[in-house]
This record gives C-alpha cells, sequence and structure tokens, in this order.
C-alpha cells in the first residue's frame, strides 16, 4: 500500500520525500525481521551442540536463473544463511563440511544405500531394494549426516 502510495505522489515533492522514507522504513523493517529469522534459526541448531553440520555446495547462480525459482531463493537468502553459519560455527567451535554439490543425498537409501533416480515431483523415497519409506528431505539430510566424501570449511 505505501509503495502504491508513492507511486501516486509526484516525483520530488515534499510529500513524495515523505512517503519514501514510509516506504524505506518499512523495507527495512521487512529485511530485520528475515534477517532475525534466519539467525535464530542458525542459533537454535548451533545451541544443540552437534559435533558437526554437513550443508551441500548449492549452485546458487543456476537456481537463480530458473524463472519459477529465483524469486523464492532470493526471499530465502541462503548466501547469507551460509555465511552466518560459518561464522557462528567458528565461534561455537563447531565442524561445518561441505559436500560436493553432485553428491547424490536424495537418490541414496539411507538404510540399506542402493541408489535409484528420484524425480523432483516426487516427495517420498520408496527403496525397491530395501521396502523403507521416507520423506525426501529427511532421507537427504541423513545420507549428508552420514556423508563420507567431504571437504571441511571450519
Amino acid at each position: 500500500r505505501q509503495q502504491r502510495k508513492l507511486s501516486r505522489k509526484k516525483k520530488g515533492s515534499h510529500n513524495w520525500y515523505k512517503q519514501l522514507l514510509k516506504v524505506q522504513k518499512l523495507y527495512r523493517r521487512i529485511k530485520n525481521i528475515k534477517k532475525d529469522i534466519k539467525r535464530k534459526g542458525i542459533l537454535s541448531i548451533l545451541r544443540t551442540n552437534p559435533q558437526f553440520i554437513t550443508i551441500e555446495n548449492l549452485n546458487i547462480k543456476g537456481m537463480m536463473r530458473n524463472k519459477r525459482l529465483a524469486n523464492s531463493f532470493q526471499q530465502i537468502g541462503l548466501g547469507y544463511i551460509v555465511e552466518w553459519l560459518k561464522i557462528k560455527c567458528r565461534d561455537y567451535g563447531i565442524e561445518l563440511r561441505q559436500v560436493d554439490r553432485f553428491y547424490p543425498s536424495s537418490r541414496i537409501c539411507s538404510d540399506c544405500g542402493h541408489t535409484q533416480p528420484m524425480p523432483l515431483n516426487q516427495r517420498t523415497y520408496h527403496c525397491n531394494h530395501c521396502g523403507m519409506m521416507k520423506d525426501r528431505d529427511i532421507n537427504a539430510s541423513i545420507n549428508l549426516k552420514q556423508a563420507t566424501d567431504y571437504t571441511v570449511i571450519v
């Protein structure tokens, strides 16, 4: 609403500048709320005192080229999350591991190690080898925890 009010004002007028300040304050507030949520989320993970945290080396620039996903990835701010995670892992003395972006974390069965293709529209991982069924993201996170081929960042 504030942005629409600004667009109706005559550019350069006194009222336009007053409205511009309102819009800037609003955007600053939204930015600070998002930053606070990210920081509190990372701190809640770190306060569980894990031995290590494993993340994937994601191609964020490549993801930003996808017009359907670009806005979502920009809103999340993955780059900021990774940088803040590095800083806090250094402060807390927690090892931060990074797995290669081509590591098939979603395609490996976390129970038996069997690899099978996993299309993006399929949200449940069903292993044809051992019959295990788990949510795709939970299975991938277990595989990242069990990963042996990684680089230590912090």
